[in-house]
Formats: structure tokens, C-alpha cells, sequence
């Protein structure tokens, strides 16, 4: 299958209050590669709109490695489309640093109409990909979103203009970082994920009310989010977290090797 590989430098508002990327910038990087290899062949979010069709992801799976990338650090992103069905797109990525692989995953890409928001054929894309779907057949991967543990805690959040995209819906790594929201403090300063896993279940818009219930189980955190005025679902998130062992004297180490690579 075709791939497309593309090379970033992290961006300053990746990092987070430890020093190392956000768990959610790899949805960001995979997500844009993924838009400009739309682009290279026509069917980008402004040109499936004139079929009056718009582009949303639904599940994502991302495993993370221990390697977690510091500010200017280069990354090398990469998509390719892994499997296709009749309605979705499975796109494989990876996400590396001169380090190593930084993360690795699949999410599911839709086409939507835009005036129903009902699941449409992806043949678009198919045929301007030039995918055989004899040959698209690779792993799809599954995620268990079964709910365990305590809760710990319950937001709310109402959708504001920052938290929409171009579709006029919420973004979909917006969810991401409102289920972090409801998890300890204490525990996100010395934790990074090992895997998350997403599944997003319906669109929300500007002045919906979200309440978010994170349940814990040990390092396992599952954050349920529902639309407050009829509690239907909109997304499931279940995180597995790792110790965090990136020292201060790590970080600067690393950071004296990447400011020496910037003219790469």
C-alpha cells in the first residue's frame, strides 16, 4: 500500500508541565498526515464537501512506546491505509524520533453526509487512493472498552468555539483531553499511557453540555462521556498508564542533542 511519510518538529505547545509531549499530539500528527495525503489526492476535507460529504474518525487505538519526545525534537510520521470495508477506512500509523518509535496505532476514517451525519460509502476515497480491496486486507485492531473500577471523578464541560473544528463539531482530540481532565493529579505528574484506546459515537456541537466520568482501576482509567441533557454516549476512552521515568536530567541531555540537530 502507499504510504506517506511526513517530518515535524514539536511544536512548543505540545509539551506538557513535565517536559515531554502530550499524549494527544500523536492523534494530531497521524490525523495531519493523514489530511495532507487526502490532499495529494483530491479528496481533502474542502473537496468531499462538494459531494456535500465530510471526513470524521471514529475508533482509534495508539500504543506508546517509553520514548517520550521533548520540544523541537524531530518526528517522523507515517500513514497508510491498512484495511478497507464498505463504510471505513483503517489507517495504519507510526510515529518515531531519532530515538525510536515514538507510538504506534490504527484509526477508523469515515465519510459522513453532512446534512444526516449517516455513514456513507468511502468509495471515494478508495478510488482516488487507488486502493485494491483485495489487497487492503491487514489486522484490524480491537480495543476492550468494558467498564471497571471506582469513580473518581464527574465534569462537565459545554462545547465553546475553541473546542470545534472546520466540520463546526467538537474536535475529536478535544475528548481526549477532557477525560485527562478527571484523572488525579498527582497521578498524570509521574504517569505516561501505555495504550489508549478511543471510540467516538457521536458528533456534539457548540453549547452541548458533556459529563465526564473517569473510572479507575489501578493504572487503568476509563472515561465515560455523555451529552448531559439525554445521557446518550459520545465517546468511551480506556487508558493504560506507565510510570514515568523521564528525569529532569533527561530531559536535558535530550535537549542538548536536539538543539545540536535542528538544521537536520
Amino acid at each position: 500500500m502507499e504510504k506517506l511519510t511526513q517530518t515535524f518538529r514539536v511544536d512548543l505547545t505540545d509539551i506538557g508541565s513535565n517536559f515531554g509531549m502530550r499524549p494527544s499530539a500523536v492523534l494530531k500528527y497521524y490525523q495531519e498526515v493523514f489530511a495532507r495525503y487526502c490532499a495529494i489526492h483530491n479528496v481533502a476535507g474542502y473537496n468531499v464537501d462538494q459531494y456535500g460529504l465530510k471526513w470524521v474518525f471514529g475508533q482509534t487505538i495508539v500504543n506508546y512506546s517509553t520514548i517520550i519526545p521533548i520540544w523541537n525534537e524531530k518526528l517522523i510520521a507515517t500513514v497508510y491505509v491498512g484495511n478497507v470495508k464498505k463504510l471505513r477506512l483503517y489507517l495504519n500509523f507510526e510515529i518515531s524520533s531519532p530515538r525510536g518509535v515514538v507510538a504506534t496505532g490504527q484509526g477508523v476514517a469515515f465519510l459522513l453526509d453532512k446534512n444526516t451525519s449517516r455513514p456513507q460509502p468511502v468509495d471515494l476515497a478508495v478510488e482516488r487512493f487507488k486502493i485494491d480491496p483485495k489487497e487492503a486486507n491487514g489486522e484490524i485492531l480491537v480495543a476492550d472498552f468494558s467498564k471497571n473500577g471506582e469513580l473518581v471523578s464527574t465534569n462537565n464541560h459545554t462545547i465553546t468555539f475553541m473546542d470545534l473544528d472546520y466540520n463546526k463539531h467538537t474536535n475529536n482530540i478535544s475528548y481526549l483531553l477532557l477525560g485527562v481532565e478527571g484523572m488525579p493529579a498527582e497521578f498524570v505528574k509521574v504517569h505516561h499511557p501505555r495504550t489508549i484506546a478511543i471510540k467516538y459515537l457521536q458528533e456534539t456541537f457548540l453549547g452541548d453540555t458533556l459529563e465526564i466520568k473517569t473510572y479507575q482501576d489501578g493504572e487503568e482509567f476509563l472515561y465515560d462521556i455523555v451529552k448531559a441533557e439525554d445521557n446518550s454516549s459520545v465517546c468511551t476512552i480506556k487508558a493504560n498508564w506507565q510510570a514515568y521515568e523521564f528525569t529532569p536530567d533527561d530531559y536535558y541531555k535530550v535537549l542538548a542533542e536536539v538543539l545540536g540537530s535542528v538544521g537536520d
